[in-house]
């Protein structure tokens, strides 16, 4: 396949560990053309956010044990709040502007890699980061929310922006998650913290769907990579 667009394509792959995304988006660049695509992630808190996080992990725990989840998929944010339940006003703001400067490294850095690039394809994206921005911030969450709305409609003016969602039953979720030993589930984070993300995932669809962007949900839960990467194709112009 070849895509030359008057515009980009940015197609935007979000859903929960297991739901296929990272496969996708690997099948999907694979049937592109090399030189016409160019596949990225972003997840929340990366870059600066992330450094930021581990070392406040660290301090609250040591670095071994934030080693040990890192090497599971587990962020440094989810340790940091396991501690910290409540963070007041002062420090979600700092959380936040940092975000917002993480963010924009990565989009600048996105800018350079996919410079060549008629088609880009981020895997995880703004679906996941709002459904982190309400579990790690909660009520504080508000200036992350709005700022990732800005960027989506900056980003639908400049590209052609196109959202999928991946969703999966619970039971496909489990059988994959046992399969892979990924997502871990522990006494220290155990099933219902990913039960729990699982419905903010729902929620962050119903927010973004509110402030008026098309999201098309796919369910991969008995489908073939191709059988998701045929649907996902037939969505694109």
């Amino acid at each position: 396949m070849n895509f030359a667009p008057t515009r980009k394509i940015v197609v935007i792959v979000g859903g929960m560990v297991g739901s296929g995304k990272t496969t996708l988006v690997n099948k999907l660049k694979d049937a592109v053309s090399r030189d016409s695509s160019c596949a990225t992630r972003m997840a929340a808190f990366p870059n600066v956010s992330y450094i930021f996080f581990r070392i406040l992990a660290t301090l609250l725990y040591n670095c071994r044990i934030v080693s040990l989840y890192e090497k599971a998929g587990i962020h440094p944010s989810t340790l940091v709040f396991k501690r910290i339940k409540k963070p007041g006003s002062t420090i979600s703001l700092l959380i936040s502007i940092i975000e917002m400067i993480s963010i924009h490294v990565w989009l600048l850095l996105m800018d350079i890699k996919c410079r060549k690039a008629s088609l880009i394809i981020i895997d995880e994206g703004f679906i996941n980061a709002i459904a982190n921005y309400l579990e790690v911030l909660k009520e504080h969450s508000s200036l992350l929310l709005y700022y990732t709305a800005t960027l989506l409609l900056m980003l639908k003016r400049k590209y052609l922006l196109y959202l999928f969602f991946l969703s999966t039953s619970i039971d496909a979720l489990l059988e994959r998650w046992s399969r892979r030993r990924r997502p871990v589930i522990s006494k220290f984070i155990g099933l219902d913290h990913h039960i729990r993300y699982l419905k903010l995932m729902q929620t962050s669809l119903e927010l973004l769907r509110k402030m008026g962007f098309t999201i098309v949900e796919i369910n991969t839960s008995y489908k073939s990579p191709s059988e998701v990467k045929k649907e996902l194709l037939r969505a694109l112009p």
